[in-house]
């Protein structure tokens, strides 16, 4: 619960932040094949300001400068089953 407060980030300023972790992800997926590399960021901040705090919906979601918050990962579910479906190209709740 965020209480009330609104907080963004600039997404400009925040892609410094995560160009080195990116890097070395995305390496590693051009090197291998069977890696497969999710980025929730799009999805996290469609626009140019991430939001951190949503005073409207009262959510924090962030918990720090790394990590999403349990709201924000349970609204990136239909996200990344939408992903998953996309480049596994399986219904989900197949069983086999």
């Amino acid at each position: 619960m965020a209480v009330g407060v609104h907080w963004t980030l600039d997404i400009n300023a925040n892609q410094l932040h995560r160009q080195d972790i990116l890097g070395t992800l995305l390496g590693f997926y051009a090197a291998n094949q069977q890696v497969y590399l999710y980025d929730p960021y799009t999805e996290l901040c469609p626009e140019d300001m991430c939001l951190i705090c949503d005073a409207e919906t009262d959510q924090l979601l962030y918990r720090d400068d790394d990590h999403i918050s349990e709201e924000a990962s349970v609204g990136l579910a239909p996200h990344f089953n939408q992903w998953f479906k996309e480049n596994f190209q399986i219904k989900l709740g197949d069983s086999g």
